[in-house]
């Protein structure tokens, strides 16, 4: 189908405030990648080649995060406003970044193009998932029904929940970097490039850590954890079905449950209460070094946003 794609990416998500300021919801991260790129990746997969991203205030972060496209082999321009570009009279295809969903764009399109209204949207198990597509001059709204899973991120509990849902595997599908190893009972460690972690650090669960995080032989990650790009967890550390947002260090002989972290913060991922740690060897930033520069320009692409995001 010759459709016209546009990708919202400007919504400010104020209740997910203070990691939200400045880069918006869609680049938030999911399993090591900003929401925004595994939706770029669903539409990848669908064959769409031109893309129209409104990033609203967030123009100037999206766009040094996603370049030109090239990397997905599509086309991406990047606007700021939604007035800002006349939609062609090709049918338009519009897709929200601020949601978790299994890619089924694909799936969508071949059913929409059976269909006759002038209207289509996407339902995820009965739930809304942000995917609608208009024929222009056509009347009559249809939903299109998949039997495929979302979730909205709305705020930190959703936040928090839609990336441990993702490390179980809720969102088959999504393209996750990193090498994964699973032991003899069955625990599962997902690494990164350049990360150091001995798998002996996971009990009972499920992990992904980032690409170049170092984390102490002697800290314990259990049940779900979601560890982003460029972490230092010191020894001694307990962490429990939480997330550590890229860029962060963490002190040596800490006991982290149920939380978001990142430097200098502590959220609850349940009532998304956040505490201020003053102390940097306790949540602090990671420094970069001039010996890490040659690795860190692999990333150039997602440096930008990993700064931003635990700022």
């Amino acid at each position: 189908m010759d459709v016209t794609t546009v990708i919202l990416a400007d919504q400010s998500g104020p209740s997910l405030s203070p990691l939200s300021d400045g880069i918006g919801v869609a680049m938030l991260p999911l399993l090591g990648k900003p929401l925004l790129v595994h939706t770029i990746e669903d539409l990848a997969q669908a064959g769409l080649r031109e893309v129209l991203v409104v990033a609203g205030s967030f123009t100037r972060a999206i766009s040094r995060c996603l370049g030109d496209g090239r990397r997905w082999g599509m086309n991406i321009k990047v606007v700021e406003g939604r007035g800002d570009e006349s939609w062609s009279d090709h049918p338009l295809l519009v897709v929200r970044a601020d949601i978790v969903r299994q890619p089924l764009v694909g799936a969508f399109l071949e059913l929409a193009s059976q269909a006759v209204e002038g209207r289509m949207r996407a339902l995820a198990n009965g739930q809304e998932c942000g995917i609608d597509l208009w024929r222009p001059g056509v009347a009559g709204v249809a939903e299109i029904h998949l039997d495929e899973a979302c979730r909205v991120v709305d705020g930190f509990p959703a936040f928090h929940l839609a990336n441990m849902e993702a490390l179980d595997g809720r969102f088959s599908g999504l393209l996750i970097d990193g090498r994964a190893i699973v032991d003899e009972d069955g625990d599962e460690l997902i690494a990164g490039r350049g990360s150091r972690v001995d798998a002996k650090s996971l009990t009972r669960g499920r992990a992904y850590v980032g690409a170049f995080t170092r984390i102490a032989s002697t800290s314990r990650l259990l049940g779900h954890v979601v560890i982003g790009q460029g972490v230092v967890i010191e020894p001694g550390t307990r962490i429990e079905n939480s997330i550590i947002l890229p860029g962060t260090y963490v002190g040596a002989d800490l006991d982290v449950r149920g939380a978001i972290v990142a430097p200098g913060r502590l959220i609850a991922a349940d009532t998304g209460i956040i505490t201020e740690i003053a102390d940097p060897f306790l949540l602090g930033r990671v420094a970069s070094s001039k010996e890490d520069e040659p690795l860190r320009k692999l990333f150039g692409k997602i440096s930008d946003w990993t700064a931003r995001a635990v700022s």
